[in-house]
């Protein structure tokens, strides 16, 4: 063998040599748990509690939640009794006669409430939940937590009130000894897969309880822009409110009766189709970098805008003409005059409906107002004694006088519930940009 065949194998002999060690070394690393470098990518810290984003386990969570309460505000002792956590069952000695001092003390039938954060920890097969809530009991609000206790093996759920107050979900001590939960009538959940349609329907739900019992929490979610442009202030969202609070009332999930309280599924439908109440008939979802909007259809014709930034950490918009959209503007700009007033009519009539007098009635003619309504609260008054409550446009003739443009249009009643038309002339005139005025009048 000569020199250089040598050397090529002492140098294969070296290689062989190193990769060995190296592998040897990473075996030591791997057996001694050594860390890697950038842990936090590739690690998950089981300990730590974090903010629930899954929107399938947010609301089931959720559910297990309004069977806490339902069960209180029911008086379902049984029932709560086989959802509360065991352990606190044992500690305070709970039973049916004093269950109450150790859930929500002084519980009255005004019980109200709504999820602001849930955080969660993993743990085997146990995962704990802590749960924020805003509860009105009777006149009294205040923050409480909940922690839900999932057991994914028995598919069961307990509820483990927390009795301090805390002002760092860190401080909070969640059980460090449960390894099961046992299974009973009460306490079963399923795992849920919930689609847009879904959580589109969650989010008015939302929206809707909090707009009745915590009305200050419901303006601080509008948009700020659109809040500021649409009611100046609390007082006018308070007034929108009032106009809007009957059908606001029936939509509420708390106050619909349940199928089991009709003897026949034919008078449970008839009691839903006798109620005003506010559903979704379209939805549309978009999403950017940071968050994602759910625009909202109901039967009435209104728009809810949610625009979600993390798990029902929402602002909202309730309609789509006080802040007018690119796409509006741009299709706006580009239509004829014939176009333009039919979208200006559009506009005005979403306000009847949606109850907004104040900007329906300042897109009035001025003369117009002054011969006819000289005040907003005249304007109200005519339009809740002359106009339908909601209504659906057909637009018939058209012309053109010089800068005014007449539209004879007919309005008819939404719900389908009345046969009464109204043939009205609308005479408009256009301005710089989308802004227009305009005046009305009823046509023989």
């Amino acid at each position: 063998m000569n020199k250089r065949k040598v050397l090529i194998a002492i140098i294969m002999v070296i290689i062989c040599i190193v990769l060995a060690l190296g592998g040897l070394l990473l075996v030591s690393d791997i057996s001694s748990n050594k860390p890697i470098e950038n842990k936090e990518e590739f690690s998950i810290d089981i300990n730590k509690i974090d903010e629930l984003k899954n929107r399938n386990e947010y609301y089931d969570v959720s559910k297990c939640v309004y069977r806490y309460f339902a069960s209180i505000r029911e008086t379902d002792t049984v029932s709560l009794m086989d959802i509360l956590d065991k352990d606190y069952i044992n500690e305070f000695n709970i039973t049916e006669n004093n269950i109450y001092k150790y859930t929500l003390e002084n519980k009255s039938s005004n019980l109200h409430y709504y999820i602001k954060d849930i955080y969660y920890k993993y743990n085997s097969n146990i995962t704990q939940y802590v749960v924020k809530c805003r509860v009105l009991n009777n006149t009294t609000e205040e923050d409480i937590y909940l922690i839900i206790l999932f057991d994914s093996v028995n598919t069961s759920f307990s509820v483990l009130p927390v009795n301090e107050k805390y002002e760092d979900i860190e401080e909070l001590e969640l059980k460090s000894d449960v390894t099961n939960i046992e299974k009973n009538e009460h306490n079963t959940f399923i795992y849920n897969s919930i689609g847009d349609e879904t959580m589109c329907k969650y989010l008015l739900e939302d929206y809707i309880n909090k707009v009745l019992y915590f009305p200050h929490d419901a303006y601080n979610s509008l948009d700020e822009e659109y809040k500021d442009e649409r009611f100046e202030n609390y007082e006018n969202f308070e007034d929108y409110i009032e106009e809007n609070k009957n059908r606001l009332e029936v939509s509420d999930i708390n106050s619909i009766k349940q199928p089991s309280e009709f003897s026949r599924q034919e008078e449970y439908t008839e009691y839903l189709e006798g109620l005003d109440r506010i559903y979704i008939t379209k939805y549309s979802v978009e999403n950017d970098s940071e968050n994602k909007r759910y625009i909202c259809l109901d039967n009435f014709g209104n728009y809810y805008i949610f625009t979600e930034k993390s798990m029902m950490n929402y602002t909202l918009k309730l309609d789509t003409y006080t802040i007018e959209s690119d796409k509006f503007k741009k299709t706006y700009e580009e239509g004829n005059n014939q176009r333009k007033v039919q979208l200006n009519i559009d506009k005005f009539i979403k306000m009847l409906n949606n109850k907004d007098y104040i900007h329906a009635y300042e897109v009035l003619d001025d003369n117009f107002k002054n011969n006819y309504f000289k005040s907003e609260e005249d304007f109200k008054k005519y339009i809740k004694n002359n106009f339908l409550e909601y209504s659906n446009i057909e637009f018939e003739n058209y012309k053109e006088e010089g800068e005014v443009f007449i539209y004879q249009i007919v309005l008819f009643d939404k719900l389908s519930r009345s046969d009464k038309k109204l043939r009205m002339n609308i005479i408009m005139k256009l301005n710089e940009g989308t802004d227009f005025v305009m005046s009305f009048g009823a046509v023989n």
